[in-house]
């Protein structure tokens, strides 16, 4: 249930988001770097190790990041 709800909420969630700040950079970093850190929160909450929620989050990113600016700037950090 939890990689349903991270790899079908986290685009949805995320292209709203990035419509709304399509321009600021520094956002869309932002938005990116806390729905990884929010998704191994909440598969530490519920006893995953955290690791499988960060990589839930990535792989639901990469859908919304695909055309963006910001995706170098996180490949570089990864």
């Amino acid at each position: 249930m939890y990689g349903i709800l991270v790899l079908q909420g986290l685009p949805l969630i995320g292209r709203l988001y990035f419509r709304r700040f399509r321009n600021d950079e520094n956002a869309l970093f932002t938005f990116t770097f806390l729905a990884v850190m929010v998704a191994a929160a909440g598969a530490h909450f519920i006893n995953l190790e955290d690791i499988v929620g960060a990589f839930l989050a990535g792989v639901a990113v990469n859908r919304v990041l695909s055309a963006s600016p910001v995706r170098e700037k996180i490949i570089l950090i990864g």
